[in-house]
């Protein structure tokens, strides 16, 4: 694949260097470190097209959990899940820490699907935005 065919966050990931990129992830999604279930609901929320009841379901609990855990990930990163800008962050912190499988930063993701890749391989036909794609039923 040739860098012009790269979607923006994949050419983001490419000039600013993924290490840069787990580092900021890390420091702003720090507040998250050690909470499994936020983590869960948040990564279930973008791989569903942030579909609450999609992922609710995708977690075998009832969408109110998981509403709950979303606007706990809100108020510790301070952020609006509503607002543009702030999915923007989330996503590209996640997708950090998950393209490098940082442990010692965050929690493994729940789901074993794309968790059986080694560290740093993303595979042929994914981008770091695909997280929408990915379903696991």
């Amino acid at each position: 694949m040739a860098y012009e065919d790269f979607d923006f966050a994949t050419r983001l990931f490419a000039d600013v260097g993924l290490e840069r990129m787990v580092a900021w992830a890390e420091d702003f999604l720090k507040p998250l470190a050690n909470r499994a279930n936020l983590l869960a609901g948040l990564r279930s929320y973008f791989e569903n097209d942030q579909n609450i009841n999609v992922a609710a379901e995708a977690l075998t609990i009832h969408h109110n959990p998981l509403r709950y855990r979303l606007t706990k990930v809100e108020e510790l990163l301070s952020v609006n899940l509503k607002q543009p800008a702030a999915v923007s962050w989330v996503f590209l912190a996640l997708t950090a820490i998950d393209l490098t499988r940082q442990p010692e930063a965050l929690k493994q993701r729940s789901s074993r699907s794309w968790d059986e890749l080694p560290v740093g391989e993303v595979g042929a036909s994914r981008s770091v935005t695909d997280f929408g794609n990915r379903r696991t039923r």
